[in-house]
């Protein structure tokens, strides 16, 4: 835009094409100065779920965030990239995970005496205690296999929405 030199009281006066003119530009700048405020992947946080951001600020598409905490992005682990996601609210512990350890039963005579080979409640019973003649048999299975709550500990603050475009 060209650039009007005003003096007082003198010409050039502004006209309606300069006053429109001008609004524009104004209103472009603003725009502007909206979009690098709120570029894409930018998350504004609000109290209300029901008005997306756009209503407010006047552009971009806007995506509803929930349910999610937010996590840092890492340049050097692949699993917290930008826009990645992971985690779980609950989980079953599957074999693998549980901690390696041995349930086994002794009897002679008709008495069981419990043999356990590792863990931090057992108690521990040496090989030289068992009697040569007894029999060894498995436990049977304990447990019912429900999934736990695994969240940290958190305060929902705000609905968050994260400009995608």
């Amino acid at each position: 835009m060209k650039r009007i030199v005003f003096k007082n009281g003198q010409a050039p006066y502004l006209t309606d094409t300069i006053l429109n003119e001008l609004q524009d530009n104004i209103e472009d700048a603003i725009d502007e100065m909206k979009e690098n405020l709120l570029p894409v992947g930018s998350t504004y946080a609000t109290d209300s779920k029901t008005t997306n951001p756009s209503t407010i600020v006047g552009f971009g598409i806007w995506e509803l965030l929930e349910g999610m905490i937010l996590v840092g992005a890492s340049s050097t682990d692949s699993d917290f990239a930008i826009g990645k996601t992971g985690g779980a609210k609950t989980h079953t512990l599957t074999t693998s995970e549980m901690p390696s350890h041995i349930h086994e039963l002794t009897s002679w005579g008709g008495a069981i005496r419990a043999y356990k080979a590792s863990g931090p409640t057992s108690k521990w019973i040496q090989d030289s205690e068992i009697d040569a003649g007894g029999e060894i048999t498995a436990t049977q299975a304990t447990g019912q296999g429900e999934s736990f709550n695994i969240c940290q500990p958190y305060r929902v603050v705000s609905y968050l929405w994260v400009r995608v475009e």
